[in-house]
């Protein structure tokens, strides 16, 4: 038998069809004790077309797909243009792998195509500090508690906790160890 490795390549529009529900069952494990697909804002007819503008340029350089030979999609990666902590670098907004499908590498093969694609300039991401799986993963490639270290962010649900604290991290081909 042949197992075929998924390939990442740049997303389409017609992807958000299925990567609106991934986005859904992903934030819901990223913050301990927070379900968003709980409230409102985060319905499927909500964040389908809020993923349209946030995924796509003007808002994004670039967005990445993990996917599969059969066209299922495993997981995406997300840059924009403005983050960090002064709003002037590239940042990676969204990254997430499909429930159930961690622990194969594909965090890793999307993470490896992104670094190469923005290692010139290097990136920024916030990860919750509560998310200790994630903040060990970006360790893993290298990200490092950069300027900001450690910020507040409202998290603008109508109930359940007002903020978080997350991580602000840095890499660069530069830090690498």
């Amino acid at each position: 038998m042949i197992l075929m490795s998924p390939i990442v390549r740049e997303a389409t529009e017609s992807d958000v069809e299925q990567l609106a529900p991934l986005f859904i069952d992903s934030v819901d494990t990223s913050l301990p004790g927070v379900t968003f697909s709980n409230y409102p804002d985060y319905a499927l007819d909500i964040i389908q077309p809020r993923l349209l503008k946030q995924l796509f340029p003007p808002k994004s350089r670039k967005t990445f797909v993990l996917e599969s030979h059969t066209g299922e999609l495993l997981g995406y990666g997300n840059v924009k243009p403005d983050g960090g902590p002064n709003k002037d670098e590239d940042e990676l907004d969204h990254f997430f792998i499909k429930a159930g499908e961690d622990r194969r590498g594909y965090g890793s093969q999307l993470m490896k195509a992104i670094q190469e694609e923005f290692g010139e300039r290097g990136l920024w991401v916030q990860v919750f500090e509560r998310n200790e799986r994630a903040v060990r993963f970006y360790e893993k490639w290298d990200f490092r508690l950069g300027e900001g270290g450690k910020q507040s962010l409202k998290l603008g649900l109508s109930e359940g906790p007002e903020e978080e604290i997350v991580y602000c991290m840095r890499w660069s081909r530069t830090s690498q160890s």
